[in-house]
């Protein structure tokens, strides 16, 4: 929006996490971008349990998993509830 083209123009550098995002603001804003991926350590995590959860084993037809960032600007009802009409699925936050 507004609000970020004006801050991106008073920048003086811009850094992003995504590839995508550096070619639009560089194509629109002429700016350089610096791409900064997220980071992970793979030594913290466990490889991942194949095996489902006991408490969605009876649980039939398509499973939505949302794993992220729940703000201000993240309205899990109204996405829900578009969802639902959509497809029969089993939505889990």
């Amino acid at each position: 929006g507004e609000l970020i083209d004006r801050a991106i123009k008073k920048a003086d550098f811009v850094f992003v996490t995504s590839l995508i995002l550096a070619e639009r603001i560089n194509q629109k804003k002429g700016k350089d971008v610096f791409y900064l991926p997220n980071g992970v350590d793979f030594n913290f995590f466990q490889k991942a349990d194949r095996n489902l959860p006991r408490e969605y084993i009876n649980v039939k037809g398509k499973k939505v998993i949302y794993i992220g960032a729940i703000d201000y600007w993240f309205y899990p009802v109204n996405a829900s509830k578009f969802l639902l009409e959509i497809v029969e699925i089993h939505l889990y936050f």
